[in-house]
Order: structure tokens, then C-alpha cells, then sequence
């Protein structure tokens, strides 16, 4: 009888791959409920010889595919809403800027946005476009502590990840 093969599905990303490779790669745990891997913690949906992942960090999850594949180009993130504190004085209420935590897997950040990218990060600024990361408004939001998570991480194929797409930022 051969190795069980069996797929791991995160978003977009979906290997086919033997059971026994998977194993080897958990820190802690079980693939059938949850575990550690890759310095992230992750649990599972699974459905037959079916793993739907979940969890962990973006660097976690980015680390997790680049394991299993070191080919294929993916774009993981996440979307935070940040306490913007010179915007709230300015206005007199509680004002939030949407902050992406991004990493490229097995590739780099297009050209057309390496300037808008730091520290793993985009920035929006308050008239909704992306803050270049050389700015002070960037390095002031990207090391604030009030962060709030918007979304759960968003593995997408580098090729369908359309950066000019604002539904492309709001996952």
C-alpha cells in the first residue's frame, strides 16, 4: 500500500502532497485538529483527505507554504485597522487607517509597489491611498500598538493579486 496523499488548501494556495511529508514538518500537535509548524499555530477543517488550514500569522503562514513549496509565487495578508492618533486630535474623534500586514512568498513585492512597502507592511493614508514607507506617517503607524485585526489571512496567487484593486485589499 502507498503513502496516503492527501491536499493542504490555504486560500489560494493548494499542494497535493503525501501525509507523511506534512507530519514530519509539525512542531507540536495533530494535522487533523491543530498544531504548530513553521513558528506558526494553525488548526484544521478537514474533509476526507482534505486539509483546509487555518490560523497562525502571516509570517507563520508564509514560512508554512514556502515549506511545503518553494515554486509557486503568494502574496499572504492581512488587514488591521490601526489607531491613527494625529488624524483623531485633528478631528476630535477616534479615526482608524487601514494597515496590511504583507508577505511575498517565493517572490518580491512588484516594482510598482515597492515604494509604498516596509517593515512587511502597507499603509493607507486618510485619503485612502497607500503611504510610501519612507514617510513619517508610515513609520509612525507601523509601530503603533493599537491594532485591531479586520480580517483572517488571505493566501492569493501572486499572478491573480491585483494591487490597482481595492477589493484585492479588502479580502
Amino acid at each position: 500500500m502507498g503513502e496516503e496523499l492527501i491536499k493542504i488548501v490555504l486560500g489560494e494556495f493548494e499542494i497535493s502532497l503525501t501525509k507523511e511529508k506534512v507530519l514530519k514538518m509539525i512542531d507540536y500537535g495533530n494535522l487533523d485538529a491543530a498544531f504548530d509548524a513553521c513558528g506558526g499555530s494553525f488548526y484544521t477543517d478537514v474533509d476526507e483527505n482534505e486539509y483546509q488550514i487555518y490560523g497562525g500569522d502571516v509570517n507563520g503562514q508564509a514560512n508554512f507554504i514556502n515549506a511545503l513549496d518553494s515554486i509557486g509565487k503568494y502574496v499572504v495578508i492581512q488587514k488591521w485597522y490601526v489607531y491613527d492618533e494625529k488624524w483623531s486630535e485633528e478631528e476630535g474623534k477616534t479615526r482608524l487607517t487601514d494597515a496590511f500586514e504583507v508577505e511575498f512568498v517565493n517572490c518580491e513585492c512588484p516594482d510598482q509597489m515597492k515604494e509604498y512597502y516596509g517593515k512587511g507592511h502597507f499603509i493607507k493614508e486618510r485619503d485612502d491611498k497607500f503611504a510610501k514607507s519612507d514617510s513619517e506617517y508610515f513609520s509612525i503607524i507601523v509601530v503603533e500598538d493599537e491594532r485591531e485585526i479586520e480580517q483572517d489571512i488571505e493566501v492569493i496567487k501572486l499572478s491573480n493579486w491585483d494591487y490597482n484593486d481595492d477589493t484585492k485589499w479588502r479580502c
